[in-house]
């Protein structure tokens, strides 16, 4: 790298308990002159927004289904045994 150059190193860690997703990691490495970084920066930036609007979309249906199994099986457990006569 030449004196105007800068590198930087970004992680990102983000843990859910979603069945299999237990977590999401996204990475960013960006060189270049200052200008560059920050036009890269603001791309991966936009990108992690992103990516975070979908993780917490998929928590918050993820927590309606939970909501639903556990209204139906109350349901089900509160409906009498209906007996079959022939």
């Amino acid at each position: 790298m030449t004196k105007n150059e800068v590198g930087i190193e970004i992680s990102y860690l983000k843990r859910f308990n979603l069945g299999n997703y237990q977590h999401k990691e996204y990475a960013v490495k960006l060189s270049g002159t200052e200008t560059q970084i920050q036009e890269q920066f603001a791309e991966r930036k936009a990108r992690v927004q992103n990516l975070l609007e979908q993780i917490e979309q998929m928590v918050d249906e993820a927590n309606e289904a939970n909501l639903l199994r556990a209204k139906l099986i109350k349901e089900a457990a509160e409906k009498p045994i209906e007996k079959v006569t022939e």
